[in-house]
């Protein structure tokens, strides 16, 4: 079993193989894209985290899912009302500690 490497900035959960795989793709790449490396253990300057946040608050109000239909279409449907409101997944990007990520 590949050893991983927790300094990743890929994250924690990223294999040593797979790393160089992604860097080598990056460097093929490198006038065309951008990386930015998000902080692994501050959630709070973690784009995604703000977006998940949404979700689970809003599966919170929502009834008890009693079939596993309904386990799996809840999380779909808030995710699909998300992408006709850009707006609203944009206001993620508002709090202090991730503006860097809006700017970019």
């Amino acid at each position: 079993m590949p050893s991983r490497n927790h300094q990743s900035p890929f994250g924690a959960d990223v294999f040593e193989a797979q790393v160089e795989e992604i860097e080598e793709r990056v460097d093929q790449r490198a006038n065309e894209i951008e990386l930015d490396f998000l902080p692994s253990c501050s959630l709070e300057h973690n784009p995604c985290e703000y977006l998940n946040c949404d979700l689970k608050s809003a599966l919170g109000k929502k009834p008890f899912p009693c079939t596993q239909s309904d386990l799996e279409s809840n999380p779909k449907h808030h995710m699909r009302m998300l992408s006709k409101f850009p707006g609203r997944a944009a206001s993620c990007f508002e709090a202090k500690a991730i503006r860097y990520v809006a700017a970019a």
